[in-house]
């Protein structure tokens, strides 16, 4: 390399001695540019110097330019890194990579579960309140869209959070009808497993059971198991489910459940009880359902469901006294003089804004509640019976004729008498 040095008009050639490569390490030439350059910020500096970008071409000054480079922060650390220039493993880099991914993963997931918790606040909601989650129309434009969605888009006029989420969301809504059944069913396992724990770790266990229909007619059987808390020692409840037994509603067919639920729970040396109604083909003394569980399991006694034995005393009480049982049958009949006409039942809100109890003639406490509302609102069916009479043109003959009937009952010592012994108050 050389380089032209004009003094004093002559113009001096010098020429670069190759020694200087072997006193400064970093030191590189470019024979095609005629400049000299520093190796380790050519390769990791990305800023623009003399050294890394234009060349050194002033051999007068070699020396000083040199020992500034030195000096300067850019070339200490060009120099550092290329002195770890492929001594760091690949694996660590990579597992670098892999971290930061996680970290990214991670908090994507907290977003993803603090959403979530706020479906699950909903699912949990409408369950206490024993509230239905779909409505017949869910799109976007219904007027209704079901409780759920409802829920949902209540608490995202007040969080940003779910709001941006139901606003922005492409993957994962939430929303749909089979989001929604997963939710249920998680909430449920979650119950479930918490009372399979407690009955794992308790020693005494009572196994419940009651049929009933519901609004399709398909019989459901209800089982429920009470056990002793291991830590509080307080008797619990718990509801474990409905199974449809129409199909089978013989001991027999009853005796599988039994033995399904004992297995599941593992009851076999825990079963000390079993409660059912007074039905034959529960509590029959030959080849009831309470015979054959304690062939299997010894020390499960029976006892008869005290709520229906309870219903049963009263009920065969009352109907075996003649003053009783005319009371019951006219209080029956007023509940059923309202639910007949929906003008009734409109007319009678005006005075008394209390719907008239329904009746069910094997159930005490249906009775006892239609006892209640007459008791503390007579004055006001004496006034609306009295409206019918006085407003005739307005009644069929049948309103008028029965509304004569119930002040005349309402009016009487004897319904006064039974109205308080019968009432809670």
């Amino acid at each position: 390399m050389t380089s032209n040095h004009k003094e004093k008009n002559k113009v001096y050639i010098r020429h670069f001695n190759i020694s200087n490569y072997f006193n400064t390490p970093w030191l590189t030439g470019s024979a095609k540019l005629n400049k000299l350059f520093c190796w380790p910020c050519v390769l990791f500096t990305r800023e623009k110097n003399v050294w890394s970008h234009s060349g050194f071409v002033n051999l007068n000054n070699l020396t000083n330019g040199i020992q500034k480079h030195e000096r300067s922060q850019t070339h200490i650390s060009s120099v550092l890194k290329l002195k770890m220039f492929g001594k760091s493993r690949i694996d660590l880099q990579l597992d670098e990579q892999r971290r930061s991914d996680v970290i990214r993963h991670n908090e994507l997931v907290k977003k993803n579960r603090d959403i979530l918790k706020r479906f699950i606040d909903c699912v949990c909601f409408l369950a206490i309140h024993e509230l239905p989650f779909r409505g017949h129309n869910e799109r976007v434009n219904s007027f209704n869209q079901g409780n759920f969605l409802g829920c949902l888009n209540l608490l995202s006029s007040y969080d940003s959070v779910l709001n941006v989420h139901l606003e922005t969301s492409k993957i994962f809504r939430g929303t749909s009808n089979r989001i929604q059944n997963d939710l249920i069913c998680s909430v449920s396992n979650i119950i479930s497993t918490s009372i399979e724990s407690e009955i794992k770790n308790t020693n005494f266990v009572a196994i419940l059971l009651d049929e009933t229909s519901d609004i399709t007619n398909l019989s459901q059987l209800s089982t429920t198991l009470r056990y002793v808390h291991h830590e509080t020692g307080e008797a619990h409840e718990r509801f474990i489910s409905f199974v449809d037994v129409s199909a089978d509603r013989s001991a027999d067919g009853l005796l599988k459940h039994v033995i399904d639920i004992v297995n599941r729970y593992e009851l076999k040396h825990k079963l000390v009880a079993q409660t059912y109604d007074g039905a034959a083909v529960m509590s029959g003394h030959v080849g009831g359902l309470q015979v054959k569980v304690k062939e299997l399991y010894p020390k499960a006694l029976f006892v008869h469901c005290f709520s229906h034995s309870l219903n049963l005393v009263l009920s065969q009480s009352a109907s075996n006294i003649k003053d009783c049982k005319i009371f019951f049958q006219t209080l029956t009949g007023m509940g059923s003089f309202f639910t007949k006409s929906s003008k009734r039942t409109h007319a009678l809100s005006n005075f008394t804004r209390k719907k008239m109890p329904k009746n069910a003639p094997t159930r005490w406490n249906f009775s006892s509640r239609l006892v209640n509302t007459v008791h503390e609102y007579n004055s006001y069916f004496l006034e609306f019976f009295h409206h019918v009479l006085d407003n005739s043109n307005d009644w069929d003959n049948e309103a008028i004729v029965l509304s004569q009937g119930f002040i005349n009952f309402l009016d009487s010592r004897q319904t006064y008498f039974f109205l308080i012994v019968f009432s809670k108050k």
